[in-house]
């Protein structure tokens, strides 16, 4: 009994020390390489094991916090709650990590990689996402109003109940992102990237849609009035310059 105990704690402190030294998201890259089940496997096994282990070794949101600004990594981590309101975080890596009802108001993440994190109800007011990267990403109920994502990419991001006001989406790829229920009043949605996503009862007023490309796109839900067309592509191939100068 107490042979096979030595060996379990032996075994759980050499992965915790494998997966303290390795970039995992590299290992899981080569090693899941044309196998997207495995890489999946791979991930949400990432996701318990990589916080588990944070947590056994008296990791705290400050101590991620401290290693976030001085390395520009912490994958899989947790800053629940953090404030972090007017960081330079420019090109930060923290993908998978959850950032549930953080301040990160006025935070500048420009070039971020923030696939596959969590950011329910988080404040991110001002903020800049220029060019990030948060495909996958959880975002439900944050406060994004005047956030600049532009060129940002949110592919399959889920984004129901929003506040996206005034916020600048330029150029964002939003294929497969879920904005039901979000407020994007005088939001700047123009890009020539396919607007495939979902829209249900999303209100769309006063919302910039030149040079949108909105071909095949669902519009008869969404709340809509006031809409700027020009250079547009309509859902049925058309283009809308209606309110060209």
């Amino acid at each position: 009994m107490n042979r096979l105990f030595y060996i379990l704690t032996f075994l759980s402190l050499a992965i915790f020390f494998f997966i303290a030294m390795i970039d995992i998201h590299r290992f899981i890259d080569e090693a899941t390489r044309n196998n997207r089940f495995l890489r999946n496997s791979f991930l949400s096994i990432a996701n318990v094991a990589i916080p588990l282990k944070n947590k056994i070794l008296g990791r705290t949101v400050d101590d991620n916090i401290m290693q976030l600004q001085s390395t520009g990594v912490c994958q899989f981590c947790d800053f629940t709650e953090a404030s972090m309101n007017g960081f330079e975080l420019n090109g930060v890596d923290i993908r998978n990590s959850n950032l549930s009802h953080v301040n990160l108001s006025s935070v500048r993440m420009s070039g971020a990689r923030l696939n596959n994190s969590i950011l329910v109800e988080a404040n991110l007011r001002g903020a800049s996402f220029y060019i990030a990267n948060l495909a996958g990403s959880n975002l439900e109920r944050a406060n994004m109003n005047e956030a600049n994502l532009s060129r940002s990419i949110l592919v399959k991001a889920k984004l129901t109940k929003v506040s996206l006001k005034k916020a600048s989406l330029r150029g964002a790829i939003l294929t497969g992102a879920n904005l039901t229920q979000s407020n994007l009043t005088g939001a700047d949605l123009s890009s020539e990237f396919p607007f495939t996503t979902y829209l249900h009862k999303t209100n769309l007023n006063s919302v910039n849609l030149s040079d949108a490309n909105l071909f095949e796109a669902d519009l008869r839900s969404p709340i809509q009035t006031n809409l700027y067309f020009c250079k547009t592509k309509m859902p049925d191939g058309t283009m809308n310059n209606k309110s060209c100068n």
